[in-house]
C-alpha cells in the first residue's frame, strides 16, 4: 500500500490519480497532515509531493489558499494584516516555515520519497491519462517547469531563499534563486 501526500497546491489531488490505480491507499489519514504516526503500519511507501517552493508560494499567496491557514493554525498564525503577500494577506516567512516543516518532518519518515510536482508534468502526455481541473492553464506547464513565478517579486524571493536556506534547498533537490 502507498499514501500520497503533500501540501495543500503541492500537485497531491494531481499524483493520485496517477497512482490511483497502481496500488491500494493507506486510508483513513488527510493527505496534508504534518504528522504520520497514525498512518496504517501496513503502508510500504509515502509519496511525498514537493512543489518548487518559489511556485508553491505563488499558489498559495495568489491563486487558492486552500485551507491551510486552518490547517496550520498550531504551529503559526499565517494571516498577518500588517506584513503579508498576496491578496490572502499570508505572512511570507510563516509560510516558508510551514513549508520548511512540513517536509522536514516527513523526510524524516524512513518510508517518505520525495517527488516532485514538476516531474509529474515532464511527460507531455500526461494530460492524455489524467484530466486536468476546470481552472488549469496549460501555459503553466512551462512556467512550473522553468521554476518560474512571476507573480512573486524579486524581494520576495530573497526572502524564500534565506528562510528555507541553503541545506534545506539541496535536501529537497531544488536550486535557490539567487
Amino acid at each position: 500500500m502507498i499514501f500520497v501526500n503533500g501540501l495543500q497546491r503541492s500537485g497531491t489531488n494531481f499524483a493520485k490519480s496517477l497512482y490511483n490505480n497502481a496500488k491500494d491507499y493507506c486510508h483513513p489519514y488527510w493527505k496534508h497532515n504534518l504528522k504520520y504516526e497514525s498512518i496504517d503500519p501496513d503502508c510500504e511507501k509515502v509519496y511525498c509531493i514537493i512543489k518548487n517552493p518559489y511556485t508553491w508560494v505563488e499558489s498559495i499567496c495568489f491563486r487558492d489558499e486552500a485551507d491551510i491557514v486552518a490547517s496550520f493554525q498550531f504551529l503559526c498564525q499565517l494571516r498577518d494584516e500588517n506584513d503579508y503577500l498576496g491578496p490572502f494577506k499570508i505572512n511570507l516567512q510563516k509560510l516558508c516555515t510551514v513549508y520548511k516543516t512540513f517536509y522536514t518532518t516527513w523526510l524524516a519518515y524512513d518510508k517518505t520519497e520525495l517527488i516532485h510536482y514538476e516531474s509529474l508534468l515532464i511527460d507531455n502526455n500526461i494530460h492524455k491519462i489524467v484530466p486536468q481541473g476546470h481552472n488549469w492553464d496549460p501555459k503553466r506547464y512551462r512556467t512550473y517547469l522553468r521554476y518560474e513565478a512571476p507573480l512573486v517579486p524579486q524581494e520576495a524571493k530573497n526572502i524564500i531563499t534565506e528562510t528555507l536556506g541553503q541545506d534545506f534547498f539541496k535536501k529537497i533537490g531544488y536550486e535557490p534563486q539567487l
